[in-house]
């Protein structure tokens, strides 16, 4: 707001070089702009950054390979009842909140979501995801070239993430960035001729999955000892991305999508009754395979949050694998910080010190 007044802006993600067959972490770089300046910054120097530190990250996480896989057994998998903090009931964040610390003090950075409110547009989003992939056409699909992250992904691309081998899944991408006005305008949509309506119920998915994401940062960050308020400072204009899912059947010898980490502060994830998806879980990190149930978020903590936190929250690796004869459909909404806000690090009192949680 003011002209004349300079602006620190500092990289809050990790960033990596490759020397001697290994990576090296260097410390955050820190630049001084001028206000007039912010947007030539995020436009050259940022979009730049975010294209080439993603490459060598996904390039390093194409190495790990298929781990063993193992069945979650009853009750491994934590699912917490997020009632309570929905509907605003006294204590409900409380609640919340220490079984979300539970998690991030003795598992990784994964769990799952009950009794959010929101079962109806996952019905609504799922068949919308379902009618699309059975009825695009390839005319269709060139028209939302896939590019800068948006538009119609082809089945097989060796992209988000990279692998040497494509990913056997197709998806239509849409997101909303700070420079975009808090719209979706910078996407690429199906014609409204083809599939009226389609724009209007990806909107309403991607808000309701704001509304709930922003019912539990504070959660998060009380959970982390830290005042409620903490993080809502960066999310005044969240970012997101949402994917909408498509694996063709029966491919056991090729990753649905392969092992990776997501950039986000978390993740929501459901899948449909096919299954498939596979986690890092546990104090020893061990894959399980997660059930199919397209009413139960998966929220998966993600690298900005990981970092932000000092690695104290885990961001899991993940992977899905579809062997099954049946097509398998899911829903992915990588949920973020504004592009504006500095993540700085978490005060040294906070029960997010590796100490409070056992850890070194």
């Amino acid at each position: 707001h003011e002209p004349t007044r300079s602006w620190n802006l500092e990289f809050s993600r990790l960033v990596w070089k490759r020397q001697s067959g290994s990576y090296q972490k260097f410390q955050p770089l820190i630049f001084e702009f001028s206000q007039s300046e912010i947007k030539h910054a995020h436009t050259t120097l940022f979009a730049s950054a975010s294209k080439q530190v993603p490459r060598i990250i996904e390039r390093k996480a194409s190495s790990w390979g298929a781990p063993p896989v193992f069945r979650a057994n009853e009750g491994e998998i934590p699912i917490i009842d997020v009632g309570p903090l929905v509907r605003g009931e006294e204590g409900g964040l409380q609640k919340v909140a220490e079984e979300i610390r539970q998690v991030f003090a003795f598992s990784t950075g994964f769990f799952m979501i009950r009794n959010h409110g929101y079962e109806k547009v996952l019905d609504e989003t799922f068949e919308l995801n379902r009618h699309l992939h059975a009825n695009i056409t390839e005319e269709e699909k060139k028209k939302l070239p896939f590019s800068d992250n948006v538009g119609y992904m082809k089945l097989d691309t060796r992209a988000l993430p990279y692998a040497d081998q494509g990913n056997m899944n197709e998806a239509f991408i849409a997101k909303r960035e700070h420079f975009q006005g808090h719209t979706m305008n910078h996407n690429l949509w199906p014609s409204e001729e083809s599939f009226p309506g389609f724009r209007k119920d990806v909107e309403k998915f991607s808000g309701s999955m704001e509304s709930l994401g922003m019912k539990l940062v504070p959660a998060f960050a009380v959970a982390l000892g830290l005042p409620e308020d903490f993080f809502l400072p960066a999310f005044n204009s969240p970012v997101f991305r949402l994917r909408l899912n498509h694996y063709p059947p029966g491919h056991s010898d090729r990753f649905g999508i392969a092992p990776h980490t997501d950039a986000s502060f978390f993740t929501f994830l459901t899948q449909d009754t096919a299954g498939g998806l596979c986690v890092a879980h546990g104090e020893d990190y061990h894959y399980v395979s997660v059930p199919g149930n397209q009413h139960d978020l998966c929220v998966i903590t993600g690298n900005f949050l990981a970092q932000w936190s000092q690695d104290v929250v885990a961001s899991p690796p993940h992977f899905v694998v579809h062997d099954k004869p049946v097509d398998r459909y899911s829903l992915s909404f990588f949920f973020n910080a504004d592009g504006y806000s500095l993540a700085h690090q978490l005060p040294p009192y906070s029960l997010a010190c590796p100490a409070e949680f056992g850890r070194s």
